[in-house]
């Protein structure tokens, strides 16, 4: 299988670009920038490296330089890819005759050329891949940011992995469950939401994808995929997908999201395509149970930690890109006086854990501070957000009401608007900052950098 890293900082099209190179037979590790695509380097074997060449935290350029320092056996593996030309005197000067170089907006057949090509580079000299050798030095600036989604996991030899597809004998979900067979997953077979229900955490393992349709006799599909997300066993964090047999429309989109939904799978489908999307899923879900066994993303109060916090705005925002829809991040804080207040805290977390919605992700982002990730929610709505979350906190205080102080970032279609979920955070979080520094008439401000 060929190892592809794929580095750019746009949310959008790594995912684009991910998707379409595993239905490929890839195996795909993405980073949104030099700096996280390095350490990536660093612990992993890696046959093509596809870059954009400006980014944050180190670009692709800083990225080719360092690599080919440590690693030299790389050099015409890298694809280099920029929104706008070089001029040919810089091209020359910067790149050897080897790379790649290609420009924005990409073809996904010609980029799939280039990774061919580069793979082919060597091997027509004889040369084999490049295998790991010792691990590249550190870069020491910061490791990559927790919770930084990637593919950067191959299915484990000895797990095999587990699909649960609840219909009541629907042909289209058959026809994926025989794909998923075929593919070398353990299927398991609902024919109501009850058994659904049941077969969710059935040994020898909990489901890594559940796979629903609109046949089920006894539930209403959405809410068959609420009482499933209720489930401790099952939670925010098992991908669930839905079969529809046309295309649904906006509404239908954000019903679904709302639900839990990850995904609306289209039917008729191509079988290699929907594996590939299986598979993605899968490694996505072993990917963040690692990440939760290393370090905890819940706290005592059962609000998540910075880390879970990251995990769960990466899958809340790549819900809501493949439903087109908007998607906030919401950073709010009580008003404390020399400690004097310090109760109020425990309020605020109170009234967020008890009023948050099902497909909300809440926790905290410092001493006090406190963040909501808001898949379906647009700038206005972030507001108004804000504003019933104020008087929910209000209403619980009795005649002590806190003064709260909020930030958000919001935007309006996480498929064609750009963005990172951990910069979302941080985004919502510097706003947070600038409220605390106004008075109560502007206690709520959006995020105004670039």
């Amino acid at each position: 299988m060929l190892s592809v890293l794929l580095v750019d900082d746009s949310f959008a099209l790594r995912e684009a670009l991910a998707r379409s190179l595993a239905r490929r037979g890839c195996r795909v590790m993405t980073a949104s920038s030099g700096l996280e695509g390095y350490e990536i380097l660093r612990k992993s074997p890696v046959d093509v490296v596809i870059t954009d060449l400006n980014m944050p935290e180190r670009g692709g350029l800083w990225l080719w330089r360092q690599a080919l320092l440590a690693r030299p056996e790389l050099e015409g593996r890298f694809v280099l890819i920029a929104s706008e030309p070089l001029p040919e005197p810089a091209r020359l000067t910067l790149f050897t005759e080897t790379e790649r170089y290609l420009l924005k907006p990409l073809s996904i057949d010609r980029l799939w050329s280039e990774v061919q090509n580069a793979t082919r580079t060597k091997c027509e000299k004889g040369e084999p891949l490049p295998a790991p050798r010792s691990p590249l030095p550190s870069s020491d600036p910061q490791p990559a940011h927790p919770g930084q989604p990637s593919y950067n996991s191959e299915m484990p030899a000895h797990r095999t992995p587990q699909l649960l597809v609840a219909s009541h004998h629907a042909a289209p979900a058959e026809q994926l469950a025989q794909v998923a067979e075929r593919r070398g997953y353990a299927v398991r077979r609902a024919f109501t939401a009850t058994q659904a229900l049941a077969l969710s955490h059935e040994a020898p393992a909990p489901a890594d994808v559940i796979v629903l349709d609109d046949s089920l006799p006894d539930m209403y599909v959405l809410d068959a995929s609420r009482a499933l997300r209720d489930d401790p066993q099952v939670g925010p964090s098992t991908p669930l997908l839905l079969i529809t047999t046309g295309q649904p429309t906006p509404k239908e989109h954000h019903m679904a999201l709302r639900a839990g939904v990850w995904e609306c799978l289209l039917h008729p489908f191509h079988a290699e395509e929907i594996g590939a999307r299986l598979d993605t899923y899968v490694l996505l879900k072993l990917d963040g149970d690692r990440a939760r066994r290393s370090d905890p993303v819940l706290d005592d109060a059962g609000l998540y930690t910075l880390q879970g916090l990251a995990l769960r705005a990466h899958e809340l925002t790549l819900q809501a890109f493949h439903h087109a829809e908007p998607v906030a991040c919401l950073a709010l804080a009580p008003v404390t006086i020399d400690e004097r207040n310090a109760g109020v805290v425990d309020l605020v977390a109170h009234v967020l854990r008890t009023t948050g919605r099902r497909s909300d992700a809440i926790g905290r982002v410092g001493p006090g501070e406190f963040a909501v990730v808001a898949p379906g929610t647009d700038r206005v709505g972030a507001v108004l957000f804000a504003e019933r979350l104020a008087r929910a906190i209000s209403a619980a205080a009795g005649e002590e009401r806190p003064s709260l102080r909020a930030g958000y970032d919001a935007v309006a279609n996480a498929r064609y608007t750009a963005v990172e979920p951990k910069n979302m955070l941080a985004r919502a979080t510097s706003a947070l900052r600038a409220a605390k520094g106004m008075g109560a008439p502007n206690w709520i401000q959006a995020f105004r950098g670039n």
